[in-house]
């Protein structure tokens, strides 16, 4: 293989590769411009790199890089076949026919070999070629020229010049080898990798020669010049952070192809842009953001909380888009938002949160602990507090009265407050009981009304307790509180308070009077029943303006009454049908939720509690089934609320019903009464497979000869007398027939049945 012409930018390092076969193997020497390369002394501008690998068709290679400047470098071969031989080509094409001898560069050759005769010309050539082939390209005609001039073939008397050349020409031709550029059979392929990943990419490419495979990153060589593999090379990456391209180049004496390999490594996605509102009503706030990624983005998620608070934020998933309306939001509040990306490998940042207040609303409460009281017999003055959802900047109050409370709140009096939260009301009849009114307003519209605070047109009576409310301290107690009303003065002082109450829809109404406090425990309630209370205080001069009604409920208990009118019927001997109805409602203390059933046998071997549970309240009967037969049992039936279950009713005792006994009698005996009647003696079954009771029984007897019965059985039916039947059921009963006109000195067979 001889070195190839090679462009290389100026001061840049040329590489030189030469290889050459033969045996012995040959010495390789390096020329420029006819004259030997002196690779020792040229201030390290020029090195040669032998290499010790052995190749089939290279056994021997030099390797010489050669700093770029003018000048033709030439390549020999030297070889000894019987005497010194120098064969030499050069590389430029201009001096390639102008050489007419060679001169030997080989230590102690001084002379040149040229043959005589064209015969002798074309056997020299033929001998060289044999002991060192060159591997010519496919127009050979070019290197016969060459050949024919490098040799200098003569034109002897009778033979042609043609002649001469036609024999090298078709000799070199046979030995010339099929040469093919560099191609990739298997290219580098692009891979996508998550950061930190591996991957090994592959390159091959072949030719002939086949050709040398490096990777380059960029300018870098990543495979290193003396240890480059030949038609493949894979490229192993680890711990890989950011995205390259790397190019695998392929090379051989007759050219360099490249291909590259995109390794892209996935990545979380930015943050995206800020987000901005563009909408906003009081319950919800629409924001637009830009993605901030220039791959594509899987969906969003909006984060959202507001100000302040030291909750997390709540996520909304899967927006698609990149605008959205939150909503759900409280009215004229403040919130913060935030926006993340999210792809295939997972969600990113959160894009740099944002404030936003939501849009006024009408109050959607009313104002606070309305309370008043009497400054003279026809002046009162009536405070609130504001509303605990004002949903925007409260700008004022109305006030409403009257002495009427059937007529409809429009046609009450009323006054409009600005920039407090109390009024003075004058002009009162006295004596008169008035009802009042509050709401609130915003620059959207009007919040609902309080409920009536009723007044008292009279000097030194107390106002409203405010405030009232009732709580279940148990299944038969509630506690209430209040906060009693504002009195002014000595003589106004409260003295007790006065409490109406009553249980659901009664209209009976009961009072309780008690010394002055600002909590009530009132006892010995109904549970799971509703209760309505009011409640006024009194001072010496009277009792105030009841409060509005207020309710509260006693918890469930467990029912303090057993399911009614439980019965039991048995429709075989082996199921029994009970059925009941729920207890009394005002017993049932709560929601039925289920009904569970109690039973056991009272005799035999297994009389162990037996319960079924969880049978639905709207279910009022139940089958037990699998029971023993003719077998007595005792059933009860309890009712459960939420809190318990409640106590058993009466128990009910059913026997199952009769069936065939599964039991033979028992210790059957014959005696010979004389020589034609025989005794026949039997125990009843044990108790257990009666199952009934004994009414009868059946003698069988045949008469046996050999072994074997002769002729059919006869057969005779014993009845008990039903002043007997009860004494059967016992398994020491012992029942008796006599057989009579029996033939004398044969064997019968006898058994007994019912």
């Amino acid at each position: 293989m001889g070195p190839q012409l090679k462009v290389v930018e100026r001061t840049r390092t040329a590489t030189m590769l030469c290889a050459a076969s033969g045996n012995p193997d040959p010495d390789i020497s390096w020329f420029k411009d006819f004259l030997p390369v002196n690779t020792s002394n040229n201030n390290g501008r020029i090195k040669q790199l032998r290499s010790a690998q052995r190749l089939s068709t290279v056994p021997n290679q030099s390797l010489v890089p050669l700093p770029l400047d003018h000048g033709h470098n030439r390549w020999y071969a030297n070889k000894r076949v019987g005497e010194k031989l120098t064969v030499g080509l050069a590389d430029d094409t201009e001096e390639r026919c102008k050489l007419n001898k060679v001169r030997n560069r080989t230590k102690g050759s001084t002379n040149v070999s040229q043959p005589t005769t064209t015969a002798h010309a074309i056997l020299h050539l033929l001998t060289c070629m044999s002991e060192f082939p060159l591997v010519l390209p496919s127009v050979c005609h070019t290197w016969v020229t060459c050949a024919w001039c490098l040799f200098q073939c003569p034109n002897p008397k009778g033979v042609r010049r043609n002649v001469c050349v036609f024999y090298i020409y078709q000799y070199l031709c046979s030995l010339a080898v099929r040469r093919v550029p560099p191609r990739f059979s298997i290219p580098p392929t692009d891979n996508e990798i998550m950061p930190g990943g591996s991957v090994n990419i592959t390159c091959v490419a072949v030719g002939s020669p086949m050709p040398y495979v490096k990777w380059m990153l960029g300018s870098e060589d990543l495979t290193p010049e003396d240890d480059m593999p030949i038609g493949r090379n894979v490229l192993e990456l680890t711990d890989v952070r950011q995205s390259a391209n790397y190019t695998c180049v392929a090379m051989s004496t007759l050219g360099v192809i490249e291909a590259v390999a995109q390794i892209t490594v996935k990545a979380l996605p930015k943050p995206p842009g800020v987000p901005q509102v563009t909408e906003r009503t009081a319950t919800s706030i629409t924001l637009t953001w830009d993605s901030g990624n220039p791959e594509p983005v899987s969906y969003y998620i909006i984060q959202h909380k507001p100000k302040n608070s030291e909750d997390s934020y709540k996520e909304i998933d899967g927006v698609a888009t990149t605008r959205y309306s939150v909503g759900g939001l409280s009215p004229y509040s403040d919130y913060q938002f935030r926006v993340v990306a999210v792809n295939n490998i997972g969600r990113g940042p959160p894009s740099e949160a944002i404030e936003a207040k939501t849009a006024e609303q009408a109050p959607s409460t009313a104002p606070r602990q309305v309370r008043g009281r009497m400054l003279s017999a026809t002046t009162a003055i009536i405070h609130w507090d504001e509303p605990e959802e004002a949903n925007g900047q409260i700008t004022g109050y109305r006030v409403y009265y009257t002495t009427d409370p059937s007529q409809h709140v429009n046609q009450w009096e009323k006054q409009i407050v600005r920039t407090s939260n109390f009024l003075t009301i004058p002009g009162l009849t006295p004596n008169k009981t008035y009802y009042i009114k509050v709401l609130a307003f915003t620059s959207v519209g009007d919040g609902p009304l309080s409920s009536d605070l009723q007044i008292i047109a009279k000097t030194g009576v107390p106002s409203q307790p405010t405030d009232f409310k009732g709580e279940a301290k148990s299944e038969t107690s509630i506690l209430l509180s209040w906060n009693p009303p504002t009195q002014t003065g000595q003589d106004n002082q409260i003295i007790g308070y006065e409490l109406l109450y009553k249980k659901g829809d009664d209209k009976e109404e009961k009072r309780v009077s008690f010394e002055p406090t600002t909590t009530y425990l009132l006892k010995d309630l109904k549970p799971f029943t509703t209760y309505t209370f009011q409640l006024a205080a009194r001072s010496k001069h009277g009792v105030g303006a009841y409060t509005n009604e207020i309710s509260a409920e006693t918890p469930q208990t467990q029912p303090s009454a057993p399911p009614q009118e439980v019965k039991c019927t048995s429709h075989s001997s082996t199921s029994i049908l009970v059925s009941w109805k729920p207890p009394p409602v005002e017993l049932q203390n709560g929601i039925m939720t289920k009904f569970t059933i109690q039973y056991a046998a009272i005799e035999g071997d297994d009389t162990s509690l037996q319960q079924i549970s969880d049978i639905p309240p709207e279910k009022y009967h139940y089958l037990l089934e699998n029971l023993d037969k003719w077998t007595e049992y005792r059933v009860t039936v309890s009712a459960h609320t939420e809190a318990g279950e409640g106590p058993e009713s009466l128990p009910q005792l059913i026997r199952t019903e009769e069936d065939v006994p599964s039991g033979p009698p028992r210790k059957v005996e014959v005696e010979a009464v004389n020589s034609t009647s025989v005794k026949v003696l039997w125990r009843s079954p044990v108790p257990s497979r009666q199952h009934g009771q004994i009414r009868g029984y059946q003698v069988h007897y045949v008469r046996m000869v050999n072994g074997e019965s002769i002729g059919h059985p006869i057969i005779k039916d014993i009845l008990i007398d039903d002043a007997q039947v009860g004494i059967h059921l016992h398994s020491c009963t012992v029942s008796k027939v006599n057989l009579y006109k029996l033939l004398a000195t044969i064997l019968i067979s006898v058994y007994v049945m019912f």
